[in-house]
């Protein structure tokens, strides 16, 4: 059986618990744990909004709104990063990161980003060697 979850608070819980009752009391056998939605590690948000937009002229109740979203952003991945770090040391499975895909509605281009994103993770898990 193969669990998908998010990298969330509550969905990593219900996992592992899931995958604890699932295993020890039905003896189910889990595959690796698709973990849908994953957040793309930020890049050029290491600096304040102010310290970037310094000299620009930009309104400040602009400069304002982009340092909310750029706290918001940050805040969101490392949510999701502690998030995969504890479904990794709570449930000691293989993880496919699926990404998250900021579209309305999911068409034939997202469905093969996710797809793509799937073969690719399935790709890198090592296979396991059989006892002797």
């Amino acid at each position: 059986m193969i669990l998908v979850t998010l990298p969330e608070d509550m969905p990593v819980s219900e996992t592992i618990e899931s995958a604890f009752t699932l295993e020890d009391k039905a003896g189910v056998q889990l595959g690796p744990v698709i973990v849908n939605g994953t957040d793309v590690a930020p890049q050029g948000l290491d600096q304040p909004t102010a310290e970037v937009a310094r000299g620009l002229g930009l309104d400040p109740s602009l400069v304002a709104s982009l340092e909310e979203a750029r706290l918001f952003r940050l805040e969101r991945y490392a949510v999701s990063a502690t998030q995969i770090e504890r479904l990794a040391s709570d449930l000691p499975l293989p993880q496919l990161l699926v990404p998250s895909v900021g579209a309305e509605a999911i068409g034939p281009a997202e469905t093969d980003l996710l797809a793509t994103a799937l073969a690719a993770a399935i790709g890198e898990l090592v296979p396991e060697v059989p006892a002797p």
